[in-house]
């Protein structure tokens, strides 16, 4: 299962379809106008490069650090913080692990919700999880093994089986009769 084309490819094909780049930006999709562009002034130049931009939304990355600590602990992996070897092994989650510890958090934080949280970032599959994690190591803000592959991350499981048909919700809070 591949994941199906990203929703924004489909967007920004249509709005080059549409052709009136001039008209303020809710207009050119028919929608109501919320605000107006000013097309009128000049764009800032600047010789500082900006910083990457993200394929998914910024919450996406922050849960997937969330997901890693979660696994750790849940895996009873500890960091040694003084030596920088045995935390690196003490410590390392592979994808799969990482996968079933984001589905894990995924089901407690958002019950029922998390494959449309997981959406509305952007994430329609296991292997955009990867790319996440692979773009933090790009970064400099995970580390991985020589091991490690953004093939670990494929096809793991299906959203809807994963996230949908295993959520049970908690009753062990749930008021006595």
């Amino acid at each position: 299962m591949a994941c199906p084309p990203r929703y924004i490819d489909e967007r920004l094909a249509s709005i080059s379809r549409a052709g009136d780049w001039n008209a303020p930006i809710g207009l050119q999709h028919g929608f109501r106008r919320l605000h107006s562009v000013s097309w009128d002034r000049p764009m800032p130049v600047s010789t500082r490069t900006l910083s990457p931009r993200l394929r998914y939304h910024t919450d996406a990355y922050e849960f997937v650090f969330e997901a890693l600590r979660h696994t750790q602990q849940s895996l009873q992996r500890r960091v040694r913080p003084r030596d920088v070897d045995a935390e690196v092994v003490e410590s390392h989650v592979t994808g799969g692990e990482l996968l079933f510890g984001i589905r894990d958090l995924a089901l407690q934080q958002f019950g029922l919700m998390a494959r449309s949280v997981f959406a509305w970032w952007g994430i329609t599959c296991t292997e955009d999880f990867g790319r996440i994690v692979f773009e933090l190591v790009e970064e400099g803000r995970m580390r991985k093994t020589d091991r490690d592959q953004l093939s670990d991350f494929y096809e793991v499981f299906d959203f809807d089986e994963a996230l949908d048909q295993a959520y049970s919700p908690r009753t062990d809070f749930a008021p006595q009769p």
